[in-house]
């Protein structure tokens, strides 16, 4: 069976680099032909950068600088949150030619340091400084190159660029490149828009350039061949600065045909919001370097050098040759967060504070046109988190309207924490509205865009209610009151031609919901035919009522089957399908079993037995290339598993990186065994990786990928 691949979400694709030749640190750059595909580094390691980049410095501006000819470099660790090293040195510079004298490459690797997923830039200099980093390769036809930035203190004179050098150019000028083959020589074509600075420093060029800066007070300008310049393009906020070195600010330029090139930065709501701006420019044809650089300007001489609020960050660097690759991000972004709190908001500061959602008052939240979401959304995944409920009750995802008979989270009792992922339309108006049976705190992360038709999403209609009641009712009637689900009896449940699922439907989203169980056990929802080492939704007490959203195949007639461990009623609602013809998901597989013991095994027996996981050491895990998941997914729909916590905490899966401001899975006690089914990319190893905030056994099984 396929995946169920890009008719899932509009997606991030990741590019293969394919053959690249690269230069060692004794050698000079070893010039190579770009794949087609484009190239794209997140930096989830260290080598991502230092592997596949040139990088150093470009000297000075003499006219600013008391010391030209020399610069203090940072060294030694970063501190927790990557601030500047605590310790620095001095290195002597020959303004001139722009290499170390006597030094070595690792003069350079002070000013570069990987730190959490991203690369920071900083040295200590009286004056202007230019770092600058490059991927090895060189690019043709070039259509857009992004990159995700921030620097820790506001200041209008500082900037960023990134320049298209031609290949003519980047060896017109051995003698700047430096013995060791890193300092391209590039000086900042710029400087004739710093204040204060001569025009003299501009580089002389023997080949195409074209490049795009972007200052800090929130100008920013395209130029070509350092003679032709845009006028400067002004923005009502500053376009990046912020204390948080989590935030990243994301600039593209692209080439819409020829002689327009479009600028866009995606920032937050107290920066600006999103600005897109068309100026007449072309980016040359190539071969061409991409070249980004940075501006260290004063960065400040304290005691101890610590820390260094000057310090760049980068992270995301995409050059597209051909066909478009989406930025890497993280898998979600907070949508709402209905908590007080200075901690507890989202990613926008939209929709925030809200207060507690109440029976008769659902509670209306913009998703498409935010963080990330397009405005021309028909539908998304959101991770739904109940939390602080006053009692028993539920909550219900929808697109607005008519209140639908169904539940999306399920929680048992006051002041539990219980999360669900919807799939869900969204309103006319890019909206969804959140009903609750019962006063409750709500938090939603969002995990992605859902485009209309593929899969097809809908209104939640129920499917199955086994218990007896009036109320306790189907949608047409069928697949009700057939009593508790028991042991070694699964029950086969039609999907297909029923209340608006089509009959040559091949998979669908099921939210299921064990409820009045006779004790601890799980449901594992599956294709029929053989039952599969898989859970679906996991239950840790008698009476309790748990739901999990199920991405799960269909058989040949279009069923279901629910295999309980432990008596219990089961309601299942449908909340979409993929249509017949198209990729979809897989018969759930184990891939992580971190307990100990003979049954707690995976599909083939990799990473099993791996003991707990640690606050502060993330479990990176290979899904791609493994048990059914081809080498060349890009995302996975995971049902993840938290089990045996030592206490109350939360899980977090994501694409390795830095972690992301959000949960997957949360639990409320030690002991307890909770799930919940995470959409998420796949870094660009084929990997996720599991953070916890209190030590816990993870159980995750793959059911989709794309």
């Amino acid at each position: 069976m396929k995946s169920l691949a890009a008719r899932c979400l509009a997606v991030l694709t990741v590019a293969t680099l394919g053959l690249v030749v690269y230069a060692s640190p004794s050698s000079g750059p070893v010039v190579t032909a770009a794949p087609s595909e484009g190239f794209v580094a997140t930096f989830d390691t260290a080598s991502d950068f230092y592997n596949r980049f040139d990088y150093g410095f470009s000297g000075f501006d003499p006219a600013a600088n008391s010391n030209p000819d020399r610069i203090v470099s940072w060294r030694g660790d970063h501190d927790r949150a990557c601030g500047a090293p605590t310790t620095s040195r001095t290195i002597d510079v020959d303004r001139n030619t722009n290499v170390p004298l006597g030094g070595t490459v690792a003069d350079f690797d002070e000013m570069f340091w990987w730190c959490r997923g991203h690369m920071m830039t900083a040295v200590d200099v009286v004056g202007y400084n230019i770092a600058w980093f490059a991927p090895r390769p060189y690019f043709t036809d070039i259509s857009r190159v992004c990159w995700d930035v921030n620097l820790t203190q506001m200041s209008s004179r500082k900037w960023t660029q990134v320049l298209f050098v031609s290949e003519t150019d980047a060896t017109a000028h051995p003698s700047q490149r430096g013995s060791g083959g890193y300092d391209l020589g590039y000086t900042n074509p710029m400087f004739r828009g710093q204040p204060g600075t001569p025009s003299a420093e501009i580089l002389p060029v023997a080949g195409d350039l074209a490049g795009l800066q972007v200052l800090n007070n929130g100008h920013f300008r395209w130029f070509e061949n350092q003679d032709h310049w845009t006028t400067d393009q002004n923005s009502s906020q500053p376009v990046m600065g912020s204390t948080d070195k989590a935030t990243r600010y994301t600039h593209c330029v692209e080439q819409l045909d020829p002689g327009t090139i479009r600028f866009t930065q995606e920032r937050p709501a107290s920066h600006g919001g999103f600005q897109q701006v068309d100026v007449p420019g072309t980016i040359p044809r190539g071969p061409v370097r991409v070249v980004f650089q940075d501006d260290n300007y004063n960065a400040p001489k304290g005691e101890h050098y610590d820390p260094n609020v000057l310090t760049w960050h980068w992270d995301n660097i995409v050059v597209e040759t051909g066909e478009r690759i989406d930025i890497p991000r993280g898998p979600s972004t907070r949508m709402l967060d209905t908590r007080q709190g200075s901690s507890h908001v989202t990613a926008d500061g939209q929709f925030q504070h809200t207060g507690k959602i109440t029976p008769g008052s659902p509670l209306e939240v913009t998703i498409a046109g935010r963080n990330g979401v397009p405005g021309s959304a028909g539908a998304a995944y959101l991770n739904v988190t109940a939390t602080e409920p006053d009692g028993a009750g539920h909550l219900t995802v929808y697109p607005c309207g008519p209140l639908p008979f169904a539940s999306t989270v399920n929680y048992n009792r006051a002041g539990q924490t219980v999360a669900d992922l919807a799939l869900t339309d969204l309103s006319s108006r890019g909206t969804v509205c959140i009903a609750a049976s019962t006063a409750t705190h709500v938090v939603i992360d969002s995990s992605g865009e859902a485009p209309q038709g593929a899969p097809v999403s809908m209104t939640p209609i129920r499917m199955l209610d086994t218990r007896f009641g009036s109320s306790n009712v189907t949608a047409d009637g069928q697949f009700q009151h057939t009593g508790a689900v028991v042991p070694g009896q699964p029950l086969e449940v039609t999907i297909a031609g029923r209340n608006g699922v089509p009959g040559g439907a091949d998979a669908a989203f099921l939210n299921v919901t064990a409820t009045a169980s006779d004790g601890p056990g799980y449901l594992t929802a599956y294709p029929c035919g053989p039952r599969p080492l898989a859970s679906t939704v996991n239950y840790t007490f008698a009476g309790q009522t748990v739901a999990n959203l199920a991405l799960t195949d269909l058989s040949s007639r279009g069923t279901v089957c629910i295999a309980a461990s432990t008596p219990t009623h089961v309601v299942i609602d449908a909340s979409g399908y993929a249509p017949s013809g198209t990729p979809t998901s897989i018969t759930p597989v184990r891939m992580l079993d971190t307990r100990f013991g003979p049954a707690d095994v995976t599909a083939d027996g990799r990473f099993q037995h791996t003991g707990k996981v640690e606050p502060g050491r993330p479990l990176e895990l290979t899904i791609a290339n493994r048990n059914g998941v081809p080498g060349g997914a890009t995302a996975a729909f995971l049902n993840v598993t938290a089990t045996a916590p030592d206490g109350a905490g939360y899980l977090t899966v994501y694409p390795c990186g830095a972690i992301p401001f959000s949960s997957t899975v949360n639990f409320t006690d030690a002991g307890q065994t909770v799930a919940n089914l995470a959409y998420t990319d796949l870094s660009p190893q084929g990997t996720v990786c599991i953070a916890a905030s209190r030590s816990t056994h993870v159980v995750i099984d793959a059911t989709g990928y794309r």
